[in-house]
C-alpha cells in the first residue's frame, strides 16, 4: 500500500498517554504502571532482542510474582504490563492477571504472537471478558517477508505470528484492544507505510506503538540495523498523518512522554527494580530477592521515576518539553550520557544520521 493513500481520522490515543490520571500521578510523585518481565523463555529468533531471551530461560517463581503484585497494588499502581521473553509461556500467567485484577490492577500482556494457538486465544478472550486484562500488545516489526528475514533467523515466524494475531481476533478479543508494537530498525522503517497500513486498515488496530532500536542485548551484535535519522522522521510523520494527529509528531523518537517515563518502572526476571526496560542493570536501585519492592520504592521513588534527573541540551529547551524530554535510554546507548539530548530525534539539531556505522 502506498503512503500517498488517503488517510482516515481515528481516535487520538495520544490522550491516553497523557491522561489526567497519569498527569496526577506524575505531579503527586506517584507511579502508575509496572512493566513486569516474567521470564526470558522465548521461541522467537529476533536479532534485536533487548532482553537477550533464550529458547529456555529463567522464570520468576510464582510466589515471588504474587508477592510483587501485593506490593504493586499496595503502592497505588493502576496497571501491570506483563512482559518477557514470551510472557504467555509462563505457566502461571492467567493466574497472575486474575490475581492482579482482584487486587485492583489492570493488566496488559506483551507477546510475539507465536504461542497464540486457538486455545490460548480463547483463554485470552475470556480473560478480557472477565476484565482481568484490558490490553494485549503484539510485536511484529514488519510484514514484508524479505525485511522480516533481516530481523529474524526463521522466515516461518512471520506467517505464524500473523496467524496468532488472527486467532486472537477470531476468538473475540476486540481488535481495538490489541496494540501492535514495532521496534524501529532500518528494515522496519524501509517498509513502515505498508506495515502501519496493514495494522490499521486490515487488522483493525486503533494505534501502532513504535520503540527505538537500541544496541543492547542481541541488538548490540547487529548494529547495522540502526535506523537512519531520515527514516525515523519519515516513520513518525507518516504515523501522525495516518492518525490525523500532529501530537504524535511532537514526541521525538519514543512513545514515552515525560509523564509516562515518570510514572512507570521496570522489574526484571532477576528481580532488579529499574527506571526503564531499555537500560542496563547498572541502573537498578534494588532487588526484590533481597528486599521487598515496597521498601525499595519508599527509598528510591524519585530515582526510579527519573524525577531527580535534569536533561541537557536540545531536550531541555525543546518547544515540546511540556510532554517530551527525549528518550533517556537512547541518550545512554548512543551518546553514553543518559542526560544528553535524544540522538535519535530529528528535532535535535545535533543529531546525526547514524551513530553505529
Amino acid at each position: 500500500m502506498s503512503k500517498e493513500r488517503e488517510t482516515r481520522p481515528v481516535e487520538d490515543i495520544f490522550d491516553k498517554y497523557i491522561s489526567p490520571a497519569k498527569m496526577q500521578a506524575a505531579q503527586s510523585g506517584m507511579l502508575y504502571k509496572a512493566d513486569f518481565e516474567l521470564n526470558l523463555t522465548c521461541p522467537c529468533t529476533c536479532k534485536i532482542c533487548f532482553s537477550g531471551s533464550y529458547r529456555t530461560g529463567p522464570m520468576m517463581p510464582r510466589e515471588k510474582v504474587l508477592e510483587a503484585i501485593d506490593d504493586i497494588a499496595g503502592l497505588g499502581f493502576k496497571q501491570i504490563m506483563w512482559e518477557g521473553g514470551e510472557s504467555l509461556l509462563h505457566p502461571n500467567i492467567f493466574e497472575f492477571v486474575e490475581y492482579a485484577y482482584e487486587k485492583g490492577l489492570r493488566s496488559g500482556i506483551v507477546s510475539g504472537g507465536l504461542p497464540i494457538t486457538k486455545k490460548v486465544a480463547e483463554r485470552l478472550a475470556r480473560a478480557y471478558e472477565k476484565r482481568w486484562m484490558n490490553e494485549f500488545i503484539i510485536h511484529i516489526d514488519t510484514i514484508d517477508p524479505e525485511n522480516f528475514l533481516k530481523l529474524h533467523d526463521n522466515p516461518q515466524e512471520l506467517p505464524a505470528r500473523i496467524q496468532g494475531y488472527r486467532n486472537l481476533i477470531g476468538a473475540g478479543f476486540p481488535a481495538k484492544r490489541i496494540m501492535p508494537c514495532i521496534t524501529l530498525t532500518r528494515p522496519a522503517a524501509e517498509k513502515i507505510e505498508e506495515t502501519i497500513d496493514w495494522y490499521i486498515d486490515e487488522m483493525g488496530a486503533r494505534f501502532v506503538e513504535i520503540t527505538m532500536f537500541k544496541p543492547m542485548g542481541a541488538g548490540g551484535l547487529n548494529k547495522l540495523l540502526e535506523p537512519p535519522l531520515s527514516l525515523i522522521k519519515k516513520t513518525h510523520e507518516y504515523r501522525a498523518k495516518k492518525f490525523g494527529s500532529p501530537n504524535w509528531d511532537r514526541i521525538g523518537s519514543t512513545e514515552c512522554s515525560t509523564i509516562q517515563c515518570r510514572t512507570d518502572f521496570y522489574l526484571t526476571v532477576e528481580g532488579n527494580v529499574m527506571p526503564c526496560s531499555q537500560m542496563p542493570d547498572s541502573f537498578a536501585v534494588g532487588n526484590i530477592y533481597q528486599e521487598r519492592l515496597m521498601d525499595i520504592f519508599l527509598k528510591y521513588r524519585d530515582t526510579i521515576a527519573l524525577r531527580d534527573m535534569k536533561v541537557k541540551g536540545q531536550c531541555a529547551a525543546c518547544e515540546n518539553n511540556d510532554i517530551c524530554y527525549g528518550c533517556r535510554s537512547s541518550a545512554y546507548w548512543y551518546l553514553g550520557d543518559i542526560k544528553g539530548p535524544d540522538p535519535k530525534c530529528w528535532r535535535n539539531p545535533e543529531a546525526k544520521e547514524l551513530y553505529l556505522s
